[in-house]
């Protein structure tokens, strides 16, 4: 008998994960599927070490679709009941691929955040190149100038403050405090 040792499965999680890290190509390359019309949660993506850095050996149109691993909060979108993706162009984003060393069925766990509000909202910076940062706007998505800075998901300072832990006490005298002050 063969030792199981010396047999690879190139299944989940049997011979280890074979994690990535990649970018969100950009719209063009992604059809219909990035404004809702294609099947499925997923996006084409191009994966640092596995895809060249550059667009002409291998088109943003050729790269693998990864299927998004929602959080269970974020729902299967059954009966009705779903968060909408939220990963657009150019997000850069951290997965796995589902047959190991294969690595042709990538899956996105998540989404590095943007670290500067101001070049987030950056409405000049198209796509150039691959693993350039770019935009997110699609089509369908313009930019925004409503959305607060301290809505802009970073954490610094012009972020949202925290909720507060306080005792009853002293949230009746805060609560008093701010109804004084918007007299």
């Amino acid at each position: 008998m063969i030792e199981n040792s010396l047999i690879q499965s190139n299944f989940l999680g049997r011979d280890g994960f074979k994690w990535w890290v990649g970018q969100v190509a950009p719209e063009e390359a992604q059809g219909e599927q990035i404004n809702g019309d294609g099947w499925g949660n997923r996006v084409k993506v191009r994966i640092m070490g596995y895809h060249p850095d550059n667009d002409v050996e291998l088109k943003n149109e050729d790269l693998p679709w990864a299927h998004i691993l929602k959080s269970p909060e974020g729902g299967s979108g059954r009966a009705g009941r779903g968060k909408p993706t939220q990963i657009l162009p150019g997000d850069n984003v951290l997965g796995f691929f589902l047959d190991g060393d294969t690595a042709q069925q990538p899956v996105i766990l998540g989404v590095f955040s943007s670290t500067n509000p101001a070049a987030a909202k950056s409405k000049d910076k198209e796509y150039t190149q691959p693993f350039v940062p770019y935009t997110g706007y699609t089509s369908k998505i313009k930019p925004n100038d409503n959305i607060a800075q301290s809505e802009s998901g970073d954490q610094n300072k012009l972020s949202s403050p925290s909720n507060r832990q306080l005792d009853t006490e002293t949230a009746k005298k805060l609560k008093r405090q701010q109804e004084k002050f918007k007299k």
